[in-house]
């Protein structure tokens, strides 16, 4: 019957040492995955801002003909309010540059950690599986003879 019991412990310990290589490999392949989509995520944000960039400039540059032609066609060509309107509207499109580029370090910090988060967590769960093993043989006397009578 001890025998069994050994048998038994040791049979429990080897299946939780292979269920714990099990996830490592799962918890790898899963943190690759997880970096390769933060990374596809990240290029479609810096896409996507660089094509609000040139729709504000492409707007930006639509006004500023605007301006200069209602300009010329008044006759007040040079003067200071063309000038105001002009710095008015370099103002804007750099304004909404620098919001533009703030929002992409933004996602990108945000990708960063999302993906430091996961690896904590997988390694989390690695460490507690392997302490699950330890507690196993360490306080289970009959997988500590199990153990013995196989390797002795």
């Amino acid at each position: 019957m001890g025998l069994e019991v050994a048998t038994l412990a040791m049979i429990a310990t080897a299946s939780t040492a292979v269920s714990t290589a099990t996830s490592y490999v799962q918890g790898r392949k899963s943190q690759a995955q997880q970096k390769e989509a933060g990374k596809i995520g990240l290029a479609q944000q810096q896409s996507e801002a660089n094509r609000q960039r040139r729709a504000v400039s492409r707007s930006a540059r639509i006004r500023r003909s605007q301006i200069l032609q209602s300009s010329s066609n008044s006759g007040t060509s040079g003067s200071s309010a063309e000038t105001n309107a002009l710095s008015s509207l370099s103002q804007g499109v750099a304004s909404n540059n620098s919001y533009l580029k703030g929002s992409e370090v933004a996602a990108s910090a945000i990708t960063s950690k999302t993906q430091g988060a996961a690896e904590s967590a997988f390694r989390s769960q690695v460490a507690s599986s392997i302490a699950g093993i330890s507690s196993n043989v360490a306080f289970n006397k009959d997988a500590q003879k199990g153990i013995k009578s196989v390797f002795g």
